[in-house]
């Protein structure tokens, strides 16, 4: 059970970020539309080979089920194996979507994007296909913009890099004709990093405090890179957390007057946060978000009782989501109570009845140390 209300802290957010998680069937579904619009990709009569393989959040496993509808976002690179200096990249980001329309069943569904091709499953989600080219065999990419050109990017070292400030195990790739990647297995939240779990909290609570106004809210890849660059191996979730809005708050002050840059760790070409050139309003919105973050986990981490803290989490991160991990705990510990097994140990805080010295208890609260 719990040493520490730290622990029993832990334990809310975890359950938390189970009640984030897409459903198995949601992902299943994800899966099979994906490798339909990967096979006809596949079979694209165009005399180039090419990779196609998921980039964001569906790679890294931190996706967070939307507060409203069911619909989520899935990305994914189609690499193209010539030159990017050859391409023109109004015609390659055209003649994509040119494929697409030329499927029956997408006809309908394709959307031409600034970057990328979209394909909206009403009621699902929606898939953006991003083409891209080689620039070297570091992993950096060129990638078609309607407005500016060509852009930097990579996808691939970004994910490896995320992955091992995590220390996820990284993914195999496949070996085929067009190199089809497979998404990484559907995971539950106890087999996420502590680094998933810590991004997904945070894009839950950018949701949350930006429901009413999606449009300002700070990209996830700015939050997830931030996070990723600040997290220090932390063993519980809530100080990870803490820690790393801290360090952001940190980062917003060394600037003073300017703001903070957020680059790919793997192509120092890519400003991840070059949305906040030319608007200082987006930036201010981030600042602020940011700081009534570190607000109200301090008040969290100061909350005296589990009802206090319940009704701090379900502000940050929903009611619902909320309520469900409360219960979730307190049926567990209801199983150990019931069972002769939950117990307050010397410090005064939840255990096992197996633990020598330990008094059983009735109550359901937070219980001792912050440590």
């Amino acid at each position: 059970m719990f040493n520490t209300k730290n622990e029993q802290l832990d334990d809310l957010l975890r359950r938390i970020c189970e009640s984030l998680q897409v459903t198995p069937t949601m992902y299943a579904l994800a899966e099979s539309r994906y490798k339909a619009v990967a096979d006809w990709l596949d079979r694209w009569d165009e005399p180039m080979q090419l990779q196609i393989y998921p980039q964001g959040s569906f790679r890294i496993g931190t996706t967070v089920k939307p507060i409203k509808g069911e619909e989520f976002d899935l990305d994914f690179v189609c690499e193209f194996s010539v030159p990017w200096q050859s391409q023109n990249p109004h015609l390659v980001l055209q003649k994509m979507y040119n494929r697409m329309k030329e499927h029956g069943t997408y006809q309908g569904m394709v959307e031409l994007k600034r970057r990328c091709i979209r394909v909206n499953y009403r009621n699902e989600f929606h898939m953006d296909i991003l083409p891209a080219f080689p620039v070297d065999d570091t992993g950096c990419l060129k990638v078609p913009d309607r407005e500016l050109g060509w852009k930097d990017s990579n996808p691939k070292g970004y994910a490896e890099w995320f992955e091992e400030q995590g220390t996820i195990q990284k993914m195999e790739f496949v070996d085929k004709r067009a190199e089809v990647e497979p998404l990484r297995g559907h995971e539950t939240a106890e087999e996420k990093t502590i680094l998933a779990k810590i991004v997904q909290l945070i894009k839950r609570h950018r949701d949350v405090s930006f429901e009413d106004d999606l449009d300002n809210a700070p990209i996830s890849i700015v939050l997830t890179t931030l996070a990723a660059k600040h997290y220090a191996g932390h063993r519980s979730v809530f100080q990870g957390l803490l820690h790393i809005v801290n360090a952001i708050s940190i980062d917003i002050v060394a600037v003073g007057n300017g703001r903070i840059q957020v680059l790919n760790p793997r192509n120092s070409a890519e400003d991840l946060s070059e949305r906040w050139d030319g608007n200082r309003k987006l930036y201010s919105l981030f600042v602020d978000f940011v700081r009534k973050f570190q607000n109200e986990l301090m008040s969290v981490q100061h909350a005296v009782g589990i009802d206090a803290a319940s009704k701090l989490l379900m502000s940050m991160f929903g009611e619902n989501v909320t309520q469900t991990a409360l219960r979730k705990q307190a049926e567990a510990m209801q199983n150990y109570r019931t069972t002769g097994k939950l117990a307050v140990n010397s410090k005064g805080t939840l255990t096992s009845a197996a633990v020598v010295g330990s008094t059983l208890v009735k109550g359901n609260t937070f219980f001792g140390s912050e440590e």
